[in-house]
């Protein structure tokens, strides 16, 4: 095998070498032709991903025809300047090793370590609280159970993500988008449950993640209607639309929000880079303008179509902003934030003062303490302790992946990185935001760590996305120089 690479290595030299130093015949200009086309065939055979191959042709082509064009402009034959010109590029095996070295993929540890450590607490937590579950009669004790089955499903699914082609989002954004609003209207045909393989999914519960998967698709489309200008932005404002009104049929109303709200940032950043080729201002006036008063108009219809109950409907928008106690959501985020400052740093806390004084238990009072406020319940175990450590990872996880995002040298690849940072910073977000004390607009399982199969699988596919797009980075790209070497 080594002879073989050596004397095809050799044979690839030898052209190389008549495309840079043989005496050229100055009568015959599609001999240069041919020396320029058998120069950039030799370097691209140095390098390994096909990929990357077209680019760096065009780059060389472009490079050599603008020496040669330098060099005419200074008084010397076409023909002269193009044999010049190839000579300047370098030896093909050289300059292509060098570009093999330049384009290779490059996998984002920092990331995966984090991803990894997550995974072991996820198992460490997950056992702890089935143990003490199973002291008593809770059926959630199985908790564990499914979150080791589902474990190495996930593990596959990133890898199967990391290493797939995710430029397949570029090549069929409508197709896919259509696909996953499709799969979101079946869904919600379904009101109870649906068994798939000795397992029953509600089928509802689950358009959340479906709204987390459309945020890769639509991004997608972004990428696909660049430079189409106001007419691009509306058919992605129509697109997002179509979305809302898909969503909006569920039954949880937050899914349409998180949804919303994800697609509106994933539409900024494209307006804010110019991807529409349009006067940015105008863009997000024609974008703000109309969420906004959509906003306003939907608030008003709730107010109607609540008629005299309106006051529910207002003291529950206000139990969500102002922390009332008098709310389910507001007394939950005040018993949270109450069983925090009770807590010790380090070891198990005191009760909270709420709690009434037959009670000996957290687990008695605590509603899915296992689950929805597992931090908050580890924290009174533990102490804040593990707060600050919660804190510090995903902080460190979702800085890192802002870092990897804006490194993309591709549009496709920063659009879906975006997606993949702005999913799962809202549910880290909504989860610390309720077992922290701060406010509850929903809670979605924290990713990798929580309790939630379906969650815990959507965010693989997220993270696998993310890193893909990372570990292609020098290969999957915008046209570059290569004056750099």
């Amino acid at each position: 095998m080594l002879r073989f690479k050596e004397k095809l290595a050799r044979k690839i030299r030898t052209g190389a070498d008549t495309a840079t130093a043989e005496v050229i015949d100055a009568d015959n200009p599609k001999r240069y032709a041919d020396d320029s086309k058998r120069y950039m065939e030799a370097v691209c055979s140095q390098i390994r991903h096909q990929k990357v191959r077209c680019y760096i042709a065009r780059e060389l082509e472009d490079h050599i025809e603008d020496r040669k064009i330098r060099l005419i402009k200074a008084g010397i034959p076409e023909q002269e300047a193009l044999q010049s010109a190839i000579s300047d590029m370098g030896d093909a095996i050289e300059v292509g090793q060098e570009l093999d070295r330049i384009h290779r993929p490059r996998p984002e540890w920092g990331i995966i370590a984090v991803t990894a450590i997550m995974l072991c607490i996820g198992v460490y937590v997950q056992y702890y609280l089935s143990r003490i579950a199973a002291e008593g009669s809770w059926a959630g004790r199985e908790a564990f159970y499914k979150y080791m089955t589902t474990l190495p499903v996930g593990i596959v699914v990133l890898l199967a993500v990391y290493f797939a082609d995710y430029t397949v989002l570029g090549k069929y954004p409508k197709r896919i988008y259509a696909g996953i609003l499709l799969l979101s209207s079946v869904l919600n045909l379904f009101d109870g449950q649906i068994g798939f393989y000795r397992h029953n999914i509600d089928a509802r519960y689950q358009m959340v993640y479906i709204a987390l998967l459309l945020l890769p698709a639509y991004g997608a489309v972004l990428y696909g209607y660049r430079n189409s200008g106001y007419g691009g932005i509306l058919r992605c404002g129509a697109a997002a639309f179509m979305a809302i009104l898909v969503l909006g049929y569920s039954q949880q109303k937050y899914v349409l929000v998180i949804f919303a709200a994800g697609g509106l940032i994933l539409l900024s950043a494209a307006m804010a880079k110019g991807w529409f080729a349009v006067e940015k201002k105008k863009a997000f006036a024609l974008v703000y303008v109309p969420t906004l008063l959509s906003i306003f108009g939907f608030f008003l219809l709730k107010v109607w179509r609540y008629g005299e109950e309106k006051n529910l409907f207002l003291e529950a928008i206000k139990g969500k902003i102002l922390i009332s106690q008098e709310t389910p959501d507001g007394f939950l985020v005040l018993f949270a934030r109450s069983i925090i400052k009770n807590a010790q740093f380090i070891g198990q806390g005191e009760l909270s003062p709420m709690v009434n004084s037959n009670t000996t238990r957290l687990e008695e009072i605590l509603p899915i303490w296992w689950g929805d406020f597992s931090l908050t319940y580890l924290i009174h175990q533990w102490g804040i302790v593990v707060g600050i450590l919660t804190l510090t990872i995903f902080t460190f996880l979702i800085i890192k992946m802002i870092r990897v995002t804006f490194k993309q040298k591709n549009a496709l690849g920063f659009i879906i990185s975006l997606s993949a940072v702005t999913a799962i910073g809202m549910q880290c977000l909504l989860f610390l935001s309720a077992n922290l004390g701060m406010c509850l607009l929903v809670i979605l399982p924290l990713p990798l760590m929580a309790i939630g199969q379906m969650s815990f699988l959507v965010n693989m596919v997220l993270l696998g996305l993310l890193l893909s797009a990372h570990r292609n980075l020098d290969i999957i790209l915008d046209l570059q120089s290569v004056d750099r070497l």
